[in-house]
């Protein structure tokens, strides 16, 4: 609703007061708010002594790139803008970030929240409590052979949660907090430990329905 000008002009002049006509309170506000976060998501984030050592080295050769051009190396060589580049780009990719438990699913971000890997609840194969070596040597880790010998990482305990229908997986590895409690949270919401899709195959093949 428009303001009638000459109303208020001839109100003032009788000497009453001018009268703003009231907002319509089912109007829709330029800025909407955001939506509240779920309330039953969980976080489980980063431990702080690797998070500090990944935001060191990001930090180490942005300085290296800066450096290099307030001392007019870059006017010889780019090698310090593309070598400290993938450098960057190889250490915001390796950076696991935090896990998400939520109503939807189990969440991961990288590249500091620019994508995000999604498993939802309905798609949990099962999750397993391991080491990446017994991953390795199952098939289970991407761009990893089974056949090849020890690896450096091998003996890290690690979370493994899969998809049914993919071969998509998160881990919760030994850089995250609070892995006792992330297990109690799958749990929670339906997960199963490895094995017990074998048992859920089993029973139903012979006509007894497993939920």
């Amino acid at each position: 609703m428009g303001i009638d000008f000459e109303k208020q002009v001839r109100d003032m002049q009788q000497g009453r007061q001018p009268t703003l006509p009231a907002e319509n309170p089912g109007s829709s506000t330029p800025f909407p708010h955001p939506e509240p976060e779920d309330p039953a998501a969980v976080h489980f984030p980063l431990r702080v002594l690797m998070l500090g050592a990944y935001v060191i080295a990001i930090a180490g050769l942005v300085v290296w790139i800066v450096y290099s051009a307030v001392t007019g190396a870059l006017e010889f060589s780019l090698m310090p803008v593309y070598a400290g580049g993938a450098g960057i780009l190889a250490l915001m990719g390796l950076l696991p970030m935090s896990l998400t438990l939520d109503s939807r699913g189990i969440h991961q971000s990288h590249f500091l929240g620019l994508w995000e890997r999604t498993i939802p609840w309905n798609d949990v194969r099962f999750y397993w409590r391991t080491t990446r070596e017994e991953l390795r040597l199952a098939g289970l880790l991407a761009f990893q052979s089974r056949n090849l010998r020890h690896q450096k990482h091998d003996h890290e305990e690690v979370v493994y949660v899969g998809s049914k229908s993919s071969k998509r997986y998160l881990l919760h590895t030994a850089v995250h907090r609070e892995r006792e409690r992330f297990i109690l949270e799958l749990e929670r919401r339906g997960a199963h430990p490895k094995g017990y899709e074998e048992w859920e195959s089993f029973m139903e093949s012979r006509g007894v329905p497993v939920s």
